[in-house]
Protein backbone atom coordinates (compact mmCIF):
# COMPACT_ATOMS: atom_id res chain seq x y z
CA UNK A 1 0.00 0.00 0.00
CA UNK A 2 2.79 2.43 0.93
CA UNK A 3 4.65 1.57 -2.30
CA UNK A 4 1.60 2.45 -4.41
CA UNK A 5 1.23 5.70 -2.47
CA UNK A 6 4.87 6.70 -3.06
CA UNK A 7 4.74 5.71 -6.76
CA UNK A 8 1.60 7.85 -7.19
CA UNK A 9 3.39 10.87 -5.66
CA UNK A 10 6.48 10.38 -7.87
CA UNK A 11 4.39 10.07 -11.07
CA UNK A 12 2.23 13.05 -10.08
CA UNK A 13 5.34 15.24 -9.68
CA UNK A 14 6.71 14.06 -13.05
CA UNK A 15 3.39 14.68 -14.86
CA UNK A 16 3.11 18.10 -13.19
CA UNK A 17 6.63 19.05 -14.32
CA UNK A 18 5.92 17.81 -17.87
CA UNK A 19 2.64 19.76 -18.08
CA UNK A 20 4.39 22.91 -16.87
CA UNK A 21 7.11 22.46 -19.50
CA UNK A 22 4.38 22.11 -22.13
CA UNK A 23 3.00 25.52 -21.22
CA UNK A 24 -0.19 27.09 -19.91
CA UNK A 25 -2.19 26.31 -23.04
CA UNK A 26 -2.44 22.62 -22.01
CA UNK A 27 -4.47 23.72 -18.99
CA UNK A 28 -6.76 25.89 -21.11
CA UNK A 29 -7.82 25.30 -24.71
CA UNK A 30 -6.11 22.30 -26.31
CA UNK A 31 -5.03 21.84 -29.89
CA UNK A 32 -5.65 18.32 -31.32
CA UNK A 33 -2.03 17.17 -30.80
CA UNK A 34 -2.03 18.61 -27.27
CA UNK A 35 -5.26 16.79 -26.39
CA UNK A 36 -3.79 13.51 -27.66
CA UNK A 37 -0.66 14.00 -25.53
CA UNK A 38 -2.69 14.91 -22.42
CA UNK A 39 -4.84 11.77 -22.76
CA UNK A 40 -1.81 9.53 -23.33
CA UNK A 41 0.09 11.00 -20.37
CA UNK A 42 -2.84 10.28 -18.06
CA UNK A 43 -3.00 6.68 -19.29
CA UNK A 44 0.77 6.11 -19.12
CA UNK A 45 0.97 7.47 -15.57
CA UNK A 46 -1.94 5.36 -14.28
CA UNK A 47 -0.48 1.95 -15.28
CA UNK A 48 2.77 1.92 -13.23
CA UNK A 49 1.01 3.88 -10.47
CA UNK A 50 -1.03 0.86 -9.36
CA UNK A 51 0.85 -2.07 -10.95
CA UNK A 52 3.79 -2.64 -8.61
CA UNK A 53 5.13 -5.37 -10.92
CA UNK A 54 5.82 -2.78 -13.63
CA UNK A 55 8.97 -0.65 -13.11
CA UNK A 56 8.15 3.03 -12.67
CA UNK A 57 10.63 3.76 -15.48
CA UNK A 58 8.13 2.16 -17.89
CA UNK A 59 5.85 5.11 -17.17
CA UNK A 60 8.47 7.86 -16.92
CA UNK A 61 10.28 7.17 -20.22
CA UNK A 62 7.14 7.23 -22.44
CA UNK A 63 6.02 10.46 -20.73
CA UNK A 64 9.41 12.01 -21.53
CA UNK A 65 8.98 10.75 -25.10
CA UNK A 66 5.64 12.58 -25.34
CA UNK A 67 7.26 15.72 -23.94
CA UNK A 68 9.89 15.53 -26.70
CA UNK A 69 7.15 15.16 -29.34
CA UNK A 70 5.24 18.10 -27.91
CA UNK A 71 8.30 20.37 -27.91
CA UNK A 72 9.22 19.33 -31.44
CA UNK A 73 5.69 19.95 -32.75
CA UNK A 74 5.64 23.33 -30.97
CA UNK A 75 8.91 24.30 -32.66
CA UNK A 76 7.56 23.11 -36.04
CA UNK A 77 4.40 25.18 -35.49
CA UNK A 78 6.51 28.28 -34.87
CA UNK A 79 8.74 27.66 -37.89
CA UNK A 80 6.28 26.56 -40.59
CA UNK A 81 2.79 27.94 -41.23
CA UNK A 82 1.93 25.11 -43.66
CA UNK A 83 2.87 22.40 -41.16
CA UNK A 84 1.03 24.35 -38.46
CA UNK A 85 -2.13 24.23 -40.57
CA UNK A 86 -1.57 20.51 -41.21
CA UNK A 87 -1.13 19.70 -37.52
CA UNK A 88 -3.56 22.15 -35.91
CA UNK A 89 -5.89 22.94 -38.80
CA UNK A 90 -7.26 26.37 -39.76
CA UNK A 91 -10.09 28.44 -38.24
CA UNK A 92 -13.37 28.06 -40.15
CA UNK A 93 -15.87 30.88 -40.61
CA UNK A 94 -19.31 29.46 -39.80
CA UNK A 95 -21.16 32.78 -40.16
CA UNK A 96 -19.83 35.29 -42.70
CA UNK A 97 -21.29 38.80 -42.78
CA UNK A 98 -24.41 37.65 -41.00
CA UNK A 99 -25.05 34.62 -43.23
CA UNK A 100 -24.54 30.99 -42.17
CA UNK A 101 -22.14 29.15 -44.48
CA UNK A 102 -23.80 25.75 -44.95
CA UNK A 103 -20.82 24.25 -46.79
CA UNK A 104 -18.50 24.99 -43.86
CA UNK A 105 -21.06 23.63 -41.39
CA UNK A 106 -21.22 20.33 -43.28
CA UNK A 107 -17.44 20.20 -43.65
CA UNK A 108 -16.95 20.68 -39.88
CA UNK A 109 -19.92 18.34 -39.11
CA UNK A 110 -21.59 21.15 -37.21
CA UNK A 111 -25.39 21.19 -36.84
CA UNK A 112 -27.52 24.33 -36.55
CA UNK A 113 -28.47 23.28 -33.02
CA UNK A 114 -24.79 23.01 -32.04
CA UNK A 115 -24.13 26.43 -33.55
CA UNK A 116 -27.01 27.95 -31.60
CA UNK A 117 -25.73 26.26 -28.44
CA UNK A 118 -22.26 27.74 -28.92
CA UNK A 119 -23.75 31.17 -29.56
CA UNK A 120 -25.79 30.95 -26.35
CA UNK A 121 -22.52 30.13 -24.59
CA UNK A 122 -21.35 33.55 -25.83
CA UNK A 123 -24.54 35.18 -24.44
CA UNK A 124 -26.10 35.53 -27.89
CA UNK A 125 -29.63 34.21 -28.38
CA UNK A 126 -30.44 35.74 -31.76
CA UNK A 127 -28.60 34.54 -34.89
CA UNK A 128 -29.42 37.85 -36.53
CA UNK A 129 -27.11 39.66 -34.09
CA UNK A 130 -24.03 37.81 -35.36
CA UNK A 131 -21.76 39.27 -38.01
CA UNK A 132 -19.06 36.57 -37.82
CA UNK A 133 -18.80 33.23 -36.01
CA UNK A 134 -15.39 31.57 -36.26
CA UNK A 135 -14.68 27.96 -35.26
CA UNK A 136 -11.16 28.09 -33.82
CA UNK A 137 -8.64 25.23 -34.06
CA UNK A 138 -9.19 24.53 -30.35
CA UNK A 139 -12.89 23.81 -31.03
CA UNK A 140 -14.13 27.05 -29.45
CA UNK A 141 -16.42 29.42 -31.35
CA UNK A 142 -15.45 33.09 -31.41
CA UNK A 143 -18.35 35.45 -32.10
CA UNK A 144 -18.20 38.97 -33.51
CA UNK A 145 -21.53 40.74 -33.20
CA UNK A 146 -22.91 43.26 -35.64
CA UNK A 147 -21.73 46.79 -34.75
CA UNK A 148 -25.21 47.94 -33.76
CA UNK A 149 -25.82 44.91 -31.51
CA UNK A 150 -22.81 45.03 -29.22
CA UNK A 151 -22.81 46.12 -25.58
CA UNK A 152 -23.88 49.75 -25.14
CA UNK A 153 -25.75 49.34 -28.41
CA UNK A 154 -25.20 52.37 -30.70
CA UNK A 155 -28.69 52.12 -32.21
CA UNK A 156 -30.13 53.09 -28.81
CA UNK A 157 -28.62 56.53 -29.46
CA UNK A 158 -29.75 56.64 -33.08
CA UNK A 159 -26.22 55.99 -34.32
CA UNK A 160 -25.40 53.58 -37.16
CA UNK A 161 -21.71 52.55 -36.90
CA UNK A 162 -19.61 52.11 -40.01
CA UNK A 163 -19.01 48.57 -41.27
CA UNK A 164 -15.94 47.06 -39.63
CA UNK A 165 -15.53 43.54 -41.01
CA UNK A 166 -12.80 41.22 -39.75
CA UNK A 167 -9.05 41.87 -39.77
CA UNK A 168 -6.82 39.98 -42.21
CA UNK A 169 -3.40 38.65 -41.25
CA UNK A 170 -0.97 39.82 -43.91
CA UNK A 171 2.27 38.65 -42.25
CA UNK A 172 2.72 36.02 -39.52
CA UNK A 173 6.17 35.27 -38.08
CA UNK A 174 7.83 36.93 -41.06
CA UNK A 175 5.86 34.87 -43.61
CA UNK A 176 3.72 36.81 -46.12
CA UNK A 177 0.14 35.47 -46.33
CA UNK A 178 -0.33 35.70 -50.09
CA UNK A 179 -3.89 34.36 -50.09
CA UNK A 180 -5.06 37.07 -47.69
CA UNK A 181 -3.34 39.76 -49.76
CA UNK A 182 -5.29 38.56 -52.80
CA UNK A 183 -8.56 38.62 -50.83
CA UNK A 184 -8.16 42.33 -50.04
CA UNK A 185 -7.22 43.10 -53.65
CA UNK A 186 -3.61 44.11 -52.95
CA UNK A 187 -0.19 42.78 -53.88
CA UNK A 188 3.17 42.16 -52.25
CA UNK A 189 4.64 45.44 -53.46
CA UNK A 190 1.87 47.34 -51.68
CA UNK A 191 2.48 45.31 -48.53
CA UNK A 192 6.19 46.07 -48.48
CA UNK A 193 5.53 49.78 -48.86
CA UNK A 194 3.09 49.72 -45.94
CA UNK A 195 5.43 47.76 -43.68
CA UNK A 196 8.39 50.03 -44.54
CA UNK A 197 6.44 52.88 -42.92
CA UNK A 198 7.09 51.06 -39.63
CA UNK A 199 10.85 50.94 -40.43
CA UNK A 200 10.98 47.21 -41.07
CA UNK A 201 10.62 44.56 -43.76
CA UNK A 202 7.78 41.98 -43.84
CA UNK A 203 10.33 39.27 -43.03
CA UNK A 204 11.18 41.11 -39.79
CA UNK A 205 7.55 41.45 -38.66
CA UNK A 206 5.93 39.26 -36.03
CA UNK A 207 2.43 40.22 -37.17
CA UNK A 208 0.91 42.58 -39.73
CA UNK A 209 -2.88 42.91 -39.88
CA UNK A 210 -5.36 45.02 -41.85
CA UNK A 211 -8.75 45.72 -40.25
CA UNK A 212 -12.07 46.54 -41.92
CA UNK A 213 -11.37 50.28 -41.74
CA UNK A 214 -8.08 49.95 -43.62
CA UNK A 215 -5.89 50.49 -40.56
CA UNK A 216 -2.65 48.48 -40.37
CA UNK A 217 -1.17 47.05 -37.19
CA UNK A 218 2.47 46.00 -37.33
CA UNK A 219 4.86 44.62 -34.69
CA UNK A 220 8.49 43.63 -35.09
CA UNK A 221 9.84 40.23 -33.99
CA UNK A 222 11.50 40.03 -30.61
CA UNK A 223 14.93 38.39 -30.62
CA UNK A 224 14.16 36.79 -27.23
CA UNK A 225 11.67 34.52 -28.98
CA UNK A 226 14.55 32.85 -30.82
CA UNK A 227 16.27 32.12 -27.51
CA UNK A 228 13.09 30.49 -26.14
CA UNK A 229 12.94 28.29 -29.23
CA UNK A 230 16.61 27.35 -28.84
CA UNK A 231 15.99 26.57 -25.17
CA UNK A 232 13.18 24.16 -26.07
CA UNK A 233 15.42 22.51 -28.66
CA UNK A 234 18.15 22.09 -26.03
CA UNK A 235 15.63 20.39 -23.71
CA UNK A 236 14.59 18.04 -26.52
CA UNK A 237 18.21 17.14 -27.33
CA UNK A 238 19.08 16.59 -23.65
CA UNK A 239 16.09 14.29 -23.09
CA UNK A 240 16.87 12.29 -26.25
CA UNK A 241 20.55 11.97 -25.25
CA UNK A 242 19.53 10.94 -21.71
CA UNK A 243 17.21 8.24 -23.03
CA UNK A 244 19.77 6.95 -25.56
CA UNK A 245 22.56 6.82 -22.95
CA UNK A 246 20.20 5.17 -20.47
CA UNK A 247 19.18 2.61 -23.09
CA UNK A 248 22.82 1.80 -23.93
CA UNK A 249 23.73 1.40 -20.25
CA UNK A 250 20.72 -0.79 -19.42
CA UNK A 251 21.25 -2.93 -22.53
CA UNK A 252 24.91 -3.46 -21.68
CA UNK A 253 24.06 -4.33 -18.09
CA UNK A 254 21.36 -6.76 -19.23
CA UNK A 255 23.72 -8.43 -21.74
CA UNK A 256 26.47 -8.69 -19.13
CA UNK A 257 24.05 -10.18 -16.56
CA UNK A 258 22.63 -12.68 -19.05
CA UNK A 259 26.14 -13.68 -20.18
CA UNK A 260 27.31 -14.29 -16.59
CA UNK A 261 24.20 -16.31 -15.77
CA UNK A 262 24.33 -18.37 -18.98
CA UNK A 263 28.02 -19.16 -18.47
CA UNK A 264 27.25 -20.44 -14.97
CA UNK A 265 24.29 -22.44 -16.30
CA UNK A 266 26.58 -23.96 -18.94
CA UNK A 267 29.11 -25.01 -16.31
CA UNK A 268 26.39 -26.66 -14.22
CA UNK A 269 25.04 -28.52 -17.27
CA UNK A 270 28.57 -29.68 -18.13
CA UNK A 271 29.07 -31.00 -14.58
CA UNK A 272 25.77 -32.87 -14.77
CA UNK A 273 26.71 -34.38 -18.13
CA UNK A 274 30.11 -35.48 -16.75
CA UNK A 275 28.48 -36.91 -13.60
CA UNK A 276 30.65 -34.77 -11.33
CA UNK A 277 30.24 -34.97 -7.60
CA UNK A 278 26.91 -33.64 -6.36
CA UNK A 279 28.65 -31.39 -3.84
CA UNK A 280 30.40 -29.46 -6.63
CA UNK A 281 27.11 -29.02 -8.54
CA UNK A 282 25.28 -27.90 -5.40
CA UNK A 283 27.99 -25.34 -4.68
CA UNK A 284 27.79 -23.93 -8.21
CA UNK A 285 23.97 -23.75 -8.05
CA UNK A 286 24.27 -21.86 -4.76
CA UNK A 287 26.75 -19.42 -6.36
CA UNK A 288 24.40 -19.04 -9.33
CA UNK A 289 21.54 -18.01 -7.02
CA UNK A 290 23.76 -15.45 -5.31
CA UNK A 291 24.82 -13.97 -8.66
CA UNK A 292 21.19 -13.72 -9.71
CA UNK A 293 20.19 -12.06 -6.44
CA UNK A 294 22.86 -9.37 -6.92
CA UNK A 295 21.97 -8.78 -10.58
CA UNK A 296 18.19 -8.91 -10.27
CA UNK A 297 18.15 -6.09 -7.70
CA UNK A 298 19.35 -3.69 -10.40
CA UNK A 299 17.36 -5.27 -13.22
CA UNK A 300 14.09 -4.59 -11.36
CA UNK A 301 14.53 -0.85 -12.03
CA UNK A 302 13.81 -1.22 -15.75
CA UNK A 303 12.65 -4.81 -16.48
CA UNK A 304 9.15 -6.09 -15.83
CA UNK A 305 9.07 -7.96 -12.54
CA UNK A 306 7.06 -10.87 -14.02
CA UNK A 307 9.98 -11.75 -16.31
CA UNK A 308 12.44 -11.71 -13.43
CA UNK A 309 10.14 -13.71 -11.16
CA UNK A 310 9.92 -16.49 -13.78
CA UNK A 311 13.72 -16.78 -13.85
CA UNK A 312 13.89 -16.73 -10.05
CA UNK A 313 11.23 -19.43 -9.90
CA UNK A 314 13.24 -21.68 -12.25
CA UNK A 315 16.43 -21.09 -10.24
CA UNK A 316 14.60 -22.03 -7.03
CA UNK A 317 13.27 -25.20 -8.69
CA UNK A 318 16.77 -25.97 -10.03
CA UNK A 319 18.26 -25.67 -6.54
CA UNK A 320 15.56 -27.95 -5.11
CA UNK A 321 16.02 -30.61 -7.82
CA UNK A 322 19.81 -30.63 -7.45
CA UNK A 323 19.55 -31.07 -3.67
CA UNK A 324 17.14 -34.02 -4.12
CA UNK A 325 19.37 -35.54 -6.88
CA UNK A 326 16.57 -35.11 -9.45
CA UNK A 327 19.07 -34.27 -12.18
CA UNK A 328 16.73 -34.90 -15.12
CA UNK A 329 14.29 -32.29 -13.87
CA UNK A 330 17.26 -30.06 -13.04
CA UNK A 331 18.37 -30.15 -16.70
CA UNK A 332 14.89 -28.99 -17.73
CA UNK A 333 15.16 -26.14 -15.25
CA UNK A 334 18.52 -25.22 -16.78
CA UNK A 335 17.04 -25.17 -20.31
CA UNK A 336 14.04 -23.06 -19.28
CA UNK A 337 16.24 -20.67 -17.34
CA UNK A 338 18.59 -20.30 -20.33
CA UNK A 339 15.60 -19.59 -22.61
CA UNK A 340 14.11 -17.01 -20.23
CA UNK A 341 17.43 -15.18 -19.94
CA UNK A 342 17.79 -15.11 -23.73
CA UNK A 343 14.23 -13.77 -23.99
CA UNK A 344 14.99 -10.96 -21.51
CA UNK A 345 18.10 -9.98 -23.50
CA UNK A 346 16.26 -10.01 -26.85
CA UNK A 347 13.32 -8.05 -25.44
CA UNK A 348 15.58 -5.08 -24.64
CA UNK A 349 17.02 -4.86 -28.16
CA UNK A 350 15.82 -1.95 -30.32
CA UNK A 351 14.36 -3.86 -33.29
CA UNK A 352 11.30 -3.38 -35.49
CA UNK A 353 9.68 -6.50 -34.06
CA UNK A 354 10.07 -5.17 -30.50
CA UNK A 355 8.82 -1.70 -31.47
CA UNK A 356 5.72 -2.92 -33.26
Amino acid sequence: MLITFIRAIVLYIIVLVVMRLMGKREIGQLQPFELAIAIMIADLASIPMTEIGIPISKGIIPILGLLVMHLLISIINLKSIKLRELICGKPSILIYRGKIDEKVLKKERFTINELEERLRGNNIVNLGDVEYAILETSGQVTVIQKPNKRNTIPEDFGIMPDYEGIPYDLVIDGVIMKENIKKIGKNEVWLRKQVEKFNMKPEEALIVTLDGKGQIFCQKKNEEGKWNMHKEMVIVILIVILIIVGNVLTQNYTKESVKIMQESLGEIREDLENNNESGIVEEKVSELNKKWENRSNNLTYYLEHDELEKIESELTALNSNILTRNYEQGRENLDRCYFLLEHVKDKEKVTLSNIF
